[in-house]
């Protein structure tokens, strides 16, 4: 997270600013994971996503030694305490030491300091870490699970210095994990650093496909939650970009059935509770057109189960905006007004300070908003808060594009 968006959940006010494309409007191109061959691969990777699941196809000798040959799937990370996830489906046994996980690493010359956690064709990880450029990977700890498995890196940035501690966990079902012992000391040289996907067939001669579902960079305040049945496993990636400054670009991408009737369906970006009042703001630069009621909006509940109490203004792809409540759990959620609004254009959601109203307002000026509709939904105390994306059909995947938060 931002410092300065870290700064705002903090204290008692926060905004976030949405703003609505006009339909058909290309994402912000940083959004997109980079694909590349790092060392000497001998045969070219690649990889190509559909409906949020990853194919990561890599050569390489081997991620091991003082030099590494694999096919990364990379974002640059922000200087921020952040975490990278991924569901691991299934990998090629080219070699019994081949390997598909998440890797952090200072840059892209295969000598450089990196954290790898993987999974061989026989379901060992491996965590391992080469502490500094140009040392020798060391082997830190490692358990056996079965294939389909959830992989998760956190990592805290230092406040000065390079010096940076990464935990590695696991878990089967995405909900419980297990952490490896050791955590990673690492002495990186450059920041941001890269982090993503890695694939090594551990044969020059051949490439080895792995699958990836759920593939997430985030600050580690941050959750990235599929609710309900969504048919497709949902993802999200945050980056700041230096142009211009503190730029922050949000790519979330969610299935589901709707958010609607008693209960939802739909990819949920949660931050740290929220105990009171706040104002929330974000821009959305684009939504897919997967369905006339696709969403991409705002969202505070009170739990994480599909029935809660909920609070939504979203925006749909022809531009028509709703303000809509489930105000007790398990009831059919209430439409409690709307607009239809030229792109692009602005939507706050506010919580008052006794945590239980929440005011919609809509406009082309942040400054100058329209308030849209007012509800009182008993959620008392925390709440969690956040961006929610649903494709409205369970077959295929909606991406929503949300960056420059206000200040």
């Amino acid at each position: 997270m931002p410092a300065t968006f870290a700064k705002f959940v903090s204290t008692t006010c926060l905004e976030l600013l949405v703003v609505v494309p006009i339909l058909g409007a290309t994402p912000a191109s940083a959004s997109d994971w980079t694909s590349v061959d790092v060392g000497n691969v001998g045969v070219a990777g690649r990889a190509s996503e559909t409906d949020g699941v990853w194919t990561v196809q890599g050569g390489g000798g081997d991620i091991w030694g003082t030099t590494d040959a694999f096919h990364y799937l990379y974002r640059p990370a922000g200087t921020d305490d952040r975490h990278l996830i991924v569901r691991l489906n299934d990998l090629q046994n080219t070699n019994a030491f081949a390997k598909a996980g998440l890797m952090i690493r200072s840059s892209l010359d295969p000598s450089s300091a990196a954290v790898i956690l993987d999974a061989k064709p026989n379901g060992e990880i491996e965590f391992m870490a080469r502490s500094s450029d140009g040392a020798a990977m060391a082997y830190l700890g490692g358990a056996f699970v079965t294939t389909r498995v959830w992989l998760q890196l956190v990592w805290i940035q230092p406040s000065s210095g390079r010096t940076v501690s990464v935990s590695a966990w696991t878990s089967q079902d995405g909900v419980s994990w297990s952490e490896l012992s050791p955590t990673a000391s690492m002495d990186f040289t450059s920041f941001p650093l890269v982090a993503g996907a890695v694939v090594t067939s551990h044969d020059v001669n051949q490439l080895n496909a792995a699958h990836f579902e759920g593939l997430s960079s985030l600050p580690k305040a941050w959750t990235s939650t599929d609710i309900g049945g969504t048919g497709f496993t949902g993802n999200a990636s945050e980056v700041i970009e230096s142009t211009p400054p503190n730029s922050e670009i949000v790519t979330v991408e969610g299935a589901g059935s709707d958010v609607w009737g008693q209960a939802d369906s739909f990819q949920f970006v949660n931050f740290q509770p929220l105990g009171t009042f706040g104002i929330f703001t974000e821009r959305v630069v684009s939504l897919d057109n997967t369905n006339p009621f696709a969403k991409a909006g705002l969202m505070m509940r009170n739990t994480l189960s599909p029935g809660a109490m909920d609070v939504i203004l979203d925006a749909k792809p022809n531009g028509e905006v709703e303000f809509m409540a489930r105000l007790c759990t398990g009831c059919a959620t209430t439409y409690l007004g709307g607009t239809t609004i030229s792109f692009p254009a602005y939507l706050s959601l506010t919580r008052d300070t006794e945590g239980s109203t929440f005011t919609a307002r809509v406009g082309s000026d942040p400054a100058s908003l329209t308030t849209i509709g007012t509800v009182h939904v008993p959620m008392t105390g925390a709440i969690f808060w956040g961006f929610a994306v649903t494709s409205h059909d369970p077959s295929q995947i909606a991406r929503a594009v949300f960056d420059q938060p206000a200040r």
